[in-house]
């Protein structure tokens, strides 16, 4: 039996920060040289997405992101500058939040409704979305959906390269492994 199938479903998570302008370079596709590794990265695997889910391909394929939340990860700093920073980050965050912004889900419970839903709700149609995780000022959680219709002409361009740097890593570790699969490789 395959391991992806028709009805297999592949989640991709991006980020909020993979549309700020000027975060990927394609010349630096592994985000060594840049500034923003995590955005350049999460750019990267939006462009690998829309690339694969625009092709001919058998599973589906869905690109989500769970919006501002809150991991009680602050590092590199130590106590009390990392508690202090901690309790800021969330004070800010509910402030973005009453503030209007639907990004702010801050919780991991409202973070994670883009991939429930993608999981258990969404079929191809959902595929050129990219399915966000916010919430209202209240805190209900509540799905937003961007359209990637917009994006074709680069993620031909862009993602047929991303495609073209994954396939190249694949080979070259499956030959360092001594792993082969169905097509020699």
């Amino acid at each position: 039996m395959p391991l992806l199938t028709e009805e297999s479903k592949v989640m991709w998570t991006g980020s909020m920060e993979a549309s700020i302008p000027g975060t990927y370079d394609p010349s630096d596709p592994t985000g060594i040289r840049t500034k923003h590794s995590y955005g350049s990265s999460k750019r990267f695997i939006e462009l690998l997405h829309g690339y694969l889910a625009s092709h001919p391909h058998k599973p589906i394929y869905f690109l989500t992101h769970p919006g501002s939340t809150d991991s009680s990860i602050v590092a590199p700093y130590f106590f009390p500058l990392r508690e202090f920073l901690q309790y800021m980050k969330i004070v800010c965050f509910y402030l973005a939040r009453w503030m209007g912004s639907p990004w702010h889900a801050i919780t991991g419970w409202n973070g994670a409704l883009s991939m429930v839903y993608c999981a258990t709700k969404v079929g191809r149609s959902g595929e050129l979305v990219k399915w966000g995780s916010g919430s209202d000022r209240w805190g209900h959680e509540r799905l937003i959906g961007t359209s990637l219709q917009g994006e074709a002409e680069i993620f031909e361009e862009e993602g047929k390269a991303a495609f073209e740097i994954v396939e190249q890593l694949y080979k070259e570790w499956a030959f360092k492994l001594g792993v082969h699969g169905e097509n020699g490789v």
